[in-house]
């Protein structure tokens, strides 16, 4: 395991964790309503499986910090998409809702964006929500690892007639 994916994994935890004392839970934010649309343009057999899809979505939003912990074992052994689906869905929001309610404050005012990230840093559900999206930056995207081309067999070329 590599360096980055361990402190992803580590943010996570601890976010996490905060997040569990707290008792912040997550929510499917903009995933909601676009699935319950879904829900009501499918034809009957299908609305079901979409509706069933956003409960086991709901559920595992409303247990917040366990979710970002379960998030936490997927980053430490490398399930890097699984995990950091299951830190978005528990914290809340990912990086883009975070920097919309950031610029949301900051058109405010700067009085009122620095009275936010005052009262931010004194919570600990806060303090929660900004690890687990850290660790969202910290664990990035996945490298793609160069291609080895094949060995190709030395000696004559045999061709299998199929029939």
């Amino acid at each position: 395991m590599n360096a980055r994916l361990t402190l992803a994994s580590a943010l996570a935890a601890s976010g996490g964790a905060c997040l569990l004392a707290s008792g912040v839970k997550g929510s499917l934010g903009l995933l909601g309503p676009l699935l319950a649309l879904l829900a009501e343009l499918l034809p009957p057999p299908f609305d079901r499986v979409v509706s069933y899809v956003m409960l086991a979505l709901s559920f595992l939003a409303s247990l917040g910090g366990m979710t970002v912990l379960a998030g936490a074992f997927f980053l430490a052994f490398g399930r890097l998409t699984t995990g950091k689906f299951l830190v978005r869905l528990g914290s809340g929001t990912g990086l883009v809702g975070l920097l919309a309610l950031l610029a949301s404050k900051a058109l405010g005012g700067l009085e009122a964006l620095l009275a936010f990230l005052m009262t931010a840093m004194s919570s600990v559900g806060w303090l929660g929500m900004f690890l687990s999206v850290s660790s969202l930056l910290a664990a990035g995207k996945p490298k793609k690892e160069e291609v080895k081309p094949k060995p190709r067999p030395e000696g004559p070329v045999k061709r299998l007639v199929r029939p």
